[in-house]
């Protein structure tokens, strides 16, 4: 039986999600932003069309709730400086912060998926694009979308809990390996003798 590649990508995004949601499971801003992949400077025009579908898919997938965690991640940080500055910050002006940061948000999400356009473009073709519009507007494919987030979160817990108990006995078979193989860790330099006490 032929398989669907839209399947295989679905399939293969929910075992990612279990391995890497650990990983950077929230969203994360620094004070200075990387420079965007120097690959997209590059990218050739994308047809319109093309790029109408993408923006379709990005909308099905939930563009609108890769922007609300942007959007938490900035209330974090802004909040968090603005109570370094002022202990007694006030709830009225932290919700204020919130409201503020939901409208500019909002406003820059095009900007956003402009953005974002490009490296779809870069990783899928056309045809694996009206796929994926025509899987997720299937039940099981809205089902999908649903599920993905919560399926990372819980596999945070599951492999956070995994790495814990299975690094001793990662750690005892490379020490094992290393020792038939014969290395010899380093013996540590000796510590300098102490001052001598004054009298």
């Amino acid at each position: 039986m032929k398989k669907n590649p839209v399947i295989q990508i679905v399939l293969t995004a929910m075992l990612l999600a279990a391995f890497s949601a650990f990983a950077q499971p929230k969203v994360q801003l620094s004070a200075t932003p990387d420079k965007p992949q120097a690959a997209s400077e590059k990218s050739p025009p994308i047809p319109k069309d093309f790029h109408d579908e993408i923006v379709q898919l990005l909308d099905l997938i939930g563009s609108k709730s890769l922007a609300m965690q942007y959007s938490e991640a900035f209330n974090r940080m802004e909040i968090g400086r603005l109570k370094s500055q002022d202990p007694q910050f006030p709830q009225k002006e932290i919700d204020a912060v919130k409201e503020e940061t939901g409208r500019f948000m909002a406003e820059k999400l095009p900007e956003l998926i402009e953005r974002l356009v490009p490296v779809y473009a870069r990783h899928f073709t056309r045809e694996e694009v009206r796929e994926l519009i025509a899987f997720y507007k299937t039940p099981i494919g809205a089902k999908t979308i649903r599920e993905l987030p919560l399926i990372a979160s819980e596999s945070l817990g599951v492999g956070n809990y995994w790495g814990k108990g299975v690094s001793p006995e990662l750690q005892g078979r490379i020490n094992a390996r290393l020792q038939k193989d014969g290395y010899q860790k380093p013996k540590a330099p000796a510590a300098p003798p102490s001052p001598p006490e004054k009298k």
